[in-house]
Formats: structure tokens, sequence, C-alpha cells
């Protein structure tokens, strides 16, 4: 779900202030799929994983921990539409085209359920990154649907949101681990970014 505030804020930090308590404390970062990111974690070579999905997403043979409460919502560059929430939307994306990250299908799924739950069936076009998706909505072109927590890094005015807040719009920011041995640190480290991101929303 792309470079969220929230992972800095929450996880880096964590490490850091665990890292002053253990200072032989050793992280390694790396972004990955979440498909990748289960697997690794079942295969032992990577300890924790953090991730934004839905509920669904989450793989039962892990164990798991809610860090932050999201939402998808609707953005655009433009001036603010005359209705709001699901009637805004719909207006809205009867006048831009809606633009997704192509391949990119567990986001995809929830744009299509959640649009699909208003009644909303908008004119997509794909792009291939989340930088070419920010900078089409930043220049005009078209709308996106992203996490709240993500729109925070957008200081232009003439940016708006637009929210369904239904269920099917729901995001979840989560920390997984193996449930089989001793996970201490992981325990810590997660407990921590949830006490963080409290700390700044």
């Amino acid at each position: 779900m792309g470079d969220s505030p929230i992972f800095h804020l929450g996880v880096a930090e964590a490490v850091h202030q665990l890292r002053q308590e253990m200072p032989t404390l050793r992280a390694i970062f790396k972004m990955g799929e979440y498909l990748d990111i289960n697997r690794d974690i079942s295969e032992e070579t990577l300890n924790m994983g953090v991730f934004m999905g839905t509920k669904e997403d989450v793989n039962e043979s892990l164990k798991y921990r809610v860090l932050y409460e999201d939402e998808m919502v609707v953005v655009y560059r433009g001036e603010p539409v005359e209705a709001i929430g699901i009637e805004g939307i719909k207006q809205i994306l009867s006048e831009k085209p809606l633009y997704i990250i192509d391949k990119e299908f567990r986001g995809m799924s929830q744009v299509v359920r959640m649009l699909g739950a208003i009644g909303c069936a908008p004119s997509i076009r794909f792009c291939e990154s989340t930088l070419d998706m920010s900078f089409i909505m930043e220049s005009g072109e078209g709308c996106v649907v992203i996490p709240s927590s993500m729109v925070r890094k957008y200081k232009n005015p003439k940016i708006h949101t637009l929210a369904t807040h239904r269920p099917e719009a729901k995001l979840y920011f989560m920390a997984m681990w193996k449930k089989e041995g001793e996970h201490r640190l992981e325990e810590m480290i997660a407990l921590r970014a949830g006490l963080n991101i409290e700390t700044f929303k």
C-alpha cells in the first residue's frame, strides 16, 4: 500500500526506541509483496512483516497484531465538489477517471468492492507505480483511491479527499510473525509501533 507515513511513525520509531535499550539490535528493512512476506516469515528468512490490508488478508498460520485502523479514500486535485461522502465520490468520478496500479491485485479488488458497494462504476485507467499514480492525481489528471494515512504527505490545499465510511473501505496496518516459538522482540516492536502510531495521530 505504498509509503505510508504510518510505516515510519510506527515501525522505524519502535526499532529506534528498542535500540536505545538493546545497542546490539540490528534491523534490516526489506520492501516486498504481501505473499512474499508471508512466505519469508513461514520459512524463517524474515522475523516479522508489516503490511496494510483487510482482515481477510491475514494468514491464520501466523500471529498478527493490528497497529492502526485506516480507510481507503478517494483523492483528487481541483475545486471541492458540491456534495460530500458517497454522492461527492459519484460526482468526482463522473468527471475524472480513476487510476489504479496495474497488477496490484489486492488493492485493486478492494477498490472495486468499495466502489461497487456504493453503486459507482468509474472509468478506470492503469498506471505502473505508486509514484506514477501520485503524479497523475497531483496534476489533476484523475482520481486515486489510497489509505487516508497516505494523504498526509500532500501539502497542496487543492488536494481533497472523500470517504464512504463503509466496511468495504476499512484497511488495517498489521504486524505479523510466526506463532511457534519465542518471539518477544517481534511482540515488543509491534507493541511499541502501535503506541507510537497512537501518539502521532
